[in-house]
């Protein structure tokens, strides 16, 4: 059900903590403890008395409990698992809730800054690739070496997501905002600066 993103994600989220799934190590030595407990809290329903649970979610996703149950072992279980959260979710009323909870089941699972996990292995030096680095120095080298490259190929994705939308709109500026999720002055000056006719 769209708009539902963040209940499946904290369910998801209950049955790593339930299961004990969650990458330990990785927790204890990147993730800050205060808050991943008060998280912890917060999903097991000892803030609010409402356990996160699959079958709390199945009512307001119409996801299967049983479906969420068997995703969230499946991604605890494999790695690299890259969660891909895009725009349009995090641009709902209070989607940066959402968008939080994608980043911490990434946390939880240990696939931040990894190849194949949050960093995506075409914007990483070969050294690393060809893992030729200590990985305790792993994430912060990529970070530092690829950050203007990330920075560059997100900005040619959505410089070619803006041309394709315009394009299969007939260069409809206001249809091609709606698609995008973006006001139609917003749509104007990234084109104007893409230098594109419309």
């Amino acid at each position: 059900r769209p708009g539902t993103d963040l209940a499946m994600l904290l369910a998801i989220a209950y049955v790593l903590f339930d299961e004990d799934l969650y990458d330990h190590e990785y927790v204890e030595k990147w993730v800050e403890p205060k808050g991943f407990e008060k998280f912890r809290a917060y999903v097991m329903g000892q803030e609010d008395g409402q356990p996160k649970t699959p079958q709390w979610a199945e009512e307001i996703t119409t996801v299967p409990a049983e479906t969420i149950h068997a995703f969230a072992r499946l991604y605890a279980k494999s790695k690299p698992v890259h969660l891909q959260f895009y725009y349009a979710p995090a641009k709902r009323h209070l989607g940066e809730y959402s968008a939080t909870a994608a980043m911490l089941l990434q946390a939880m699972t240990g696939n931040l800054s990894i190849p194949g996990g949050c960093i995506v292995q075409e914007h990483l030096p070969d050294e690393i690739v060809e893992g030729n680095i200590d990985p305790d120095v792993k994430a912060s080298q990529a970070l530092k070496t690829n950050q203007q490259n990330k920075i560059k190929s997100m900005q040619e994705i959505e410089e070619d997501l803006i041309i394709n939308t315009l394009s299969k709109t007939g260069n409809n500026i206001a249809l091609t905002a709606e698609l995008l999720g973006i006001s139609k002055s917003t749509l104007y000056r990234r084109v104007k600066k893409l230098g594109i006719n419309k």
